[in-house]
């Protein structure tokens, strides 16, 4: 148990105190205050199973420890607007006995400027939520909009790990059902063998005319295809094309995968500290490559990360506590069509 914060609550809330140890008994004791964050594990994978149907069982109808009487905590079941809204960060699971205790932090929903709220939940293997605890003031029920917003993250990931498609999950090969390959020498092996009892009939080679005019309806066309870049005339056609000299967006390299759990505060200092600057050149040179617009590629690319006339409006009007999610996709992030 971490006696810092159990000795705080001892003193100013005793109750508290007591139902907080008979929580901890449940996990023969540990506290997940005092575990290390080397002990907890970012990967979902090892995250549990938690459902919409544990949520709500938990928020609602399991029973208070002091009243005896059904939770009801109906608006506690709002919390997923903060988890949608990126409140809940550093989210981390561990197993502790038969149980997972999964950890985060939480920003409190009026005062943004203050350091995030730590909690804990302690989680079934099957899902159902067993209890919790945040260090939050309303806590003393145990269902508090921030352990609600924690669940919500957990079935969100949940959710997600059940609806991967087979491209969002690496590469397997079919396992291979002939049990034993003989070797062969390569002259020996027949790779038309696949199409053996196929009525295919040979197909002539293509001439020079014809390769001639396909590409010529390819290039007239306004596509390019790899084989021009290496056939004349076309290869030299290319290589005469004059090369724009174009410039480098500042801000569409500045994602790092370690900010990921910075809170919203931490980001913002970093964001402060950066010290981005454009030469006069320079911006002569992007207002001349992108005058095309929506034709000019660098366009698409110089987007990226700046406030541009067609969402300006967007973001002057959005909350700055709490900025439309979509409206940062659309800035970080724009359209290339």
């Amino acid at each position: 148990m971490c006696e810092s914060y159990y000795t705080k609550l001892e003193k100013e809330f005793p109750d508290v105190a007591k139902r907080y140890k008979q929580k901890l008994d449940i996990i023969n004791g540990v506290d997940p205050f005092c575990l290390s964050d080397e002990m907890f594990s970012y990967n979902v994978k090892n995250f549990p199973k938690v459902t919409n149907m544990d949520i709500i069982a938990y928020l609602v109808l399991s029973k208070s420890y002091y009243t005896k009487q059904q939770m009801k905590a109906y608006k506690s079941l709002e919390a997923y607007k903060y988890f949608e809204a990126g409140f809940v960060s550093k989210c981390r699971c561990c197993k502790v006995g038969d149980y997972f205790v999964s950890a985060a932090d939480v920003k409190h929903s009026q005062r943004m400027s203050e350091a995030s709220l730590k909690l804990w939940i302690i989680i079934n293997e099957d899902g159902s939520i067993e209890c919790a605890h945040c260090t939050c003031i309303a806590d003393a029920g145990e269902v508090c909009s921030h352990v609600g917003a924690v669940l919500f993250a957990l079935e969100y990931i949940h959710r997600e790990q059940e609806t991967k498609s087979c491209t969002d999950v690496e590469a397997t090969w079919n396992v291979p059902t002939v049990s034993k390959v003989n070797y062969e020498r390569i002259r020996a092996i027949n790779f038309g063998g696949i199409f053996l009892g196929s009525n295919i009939s040979e197909i002539p080679p293509i001439s020079q005319d014809q390769l001639s005019e396909l590409l010529n309806k390819i290039v007239k066309g306004g596509s390019s295809s790899v084989i021009t870049r290496v056939l004349e005339p076309w290869a030299s056609e290319i290589s005469q094309t004059p090369n724009v000299r174009t410039v480098a967006n500042p801000f569409s390299n500045l994602y790092n995968e370690e900010l990921e759990m910075l809170d919203l505060a931490e980001l913002i200092a970093i964001g402060d500290a950066l010290n981005v600057q454009i030469s006069e050149e320079a911006c002569l040179q992007i207002e001349a490559n992108t005058k095309d617009q929506s034709s000019s590629v660098e366009w698409f690319q110089q987007r990226k990360g700046r406030i541009t006339a067609s969402n300006f409006k967007s973001a002057c009007r959005t909350n700055a506590a709490k900025p439309s999610l979509p409206l940062i996709k659309n800035i970080c992030y724009p359209p290339t069509i």
